[in-house]
């Protein structure tokens, strides 16, 4: 999936993330696959909403707010408690050079 690092109102860079949520044991793996979808269309507007922007950098997201979002959403849309952890297992920026560096 693919999140932009936005700052000013513009994006700055995409970043590519792999993402983990790891299930509750009561959880139906195969019912709440069938959810994942959801889970993605709910982070595009979440990013442009709150973005996931770095003070300090345009080449990674802040995996704390990307991870209470995706555990935010994943409660509305699979139920409560059904995802207690989410692990960020990797972020690939598109461009490494020539991104600014926030002020």
């Amino acid at each position: 999936m693919a999140l932009p690092v936005i700052s000013d109102g513009m994006i700055k860079n995409i970043i590519y993330i792999r993402v983990r949520a790891n299930l509750d044991k009561a959880v139906d793996a195969v019912k709440a696959s069938d959810r994942e979808p959801h889970l993605r269309d709910a982070l595009i507007p979440a990013a442009y909403r709150t973005p996931f922007t770095r003070g300090d950098s345009f080449l990674m997201l802040d995996e704390a707010k990307l991870t209470a979002a995706i555990t935010r959403d994943s409660s509305a849309i699979l139920g409560p408690n059904k995802v207690p952890s989410v692990v960020v297992v990797s972020q690939d920026p598109q461009r490494v050079s020539g991104v600014a560096h926030p002020n």
